[in-house]
C-alpha cells in the first residue's frame, strides 16, 4: 500500500477487513497457502483497486518478459 492510499483509508476509514491488503501479500498468500482457484478470486476481489491493478500490471510485464526470453533463447 503506498503513502496515498494509507493517508486516504486513515482519513476515511477502511471497510475492507481482508487480512491480505496489498499486492505483495497476495502474491506471498498464494505462494505459502496454495488457496483454490475460488479462494484467490474472492483474495483478489477483495484488494484496494489500487493493488489489483498493480497486480495485473507486474502480470502483464511478466508475461511480455518470459515471452520475450522464448523469443530469444
Amino acid at each position: 500500500m503506498d503513502n496515498y492510499e494509507k493517508a486516504f483509508y486513515d482519513h476515511y476509514g477502511d471497510d475492507n477487513q481482508s487480512p491480505i491488503r496489498s499486492a505483495l501479500e497476495f502474491v506471498l498468500y498464494v505462494e505459502h497457502f496454495d488457496p483454490t482457484q475460488d479462494e484467490m478470486s474472492a483474495v483478489f476481489q477483495s484488494l484496494p483497486d489500487t493493488e489489483q491493478q498493480r497486480l495485473k500490471n507486474a502480470t502483464k510485464r511478466v508475461k511480455q518478459l518470459a515471452q520475450g526470453k522464448q523469443n530469444n533463447g
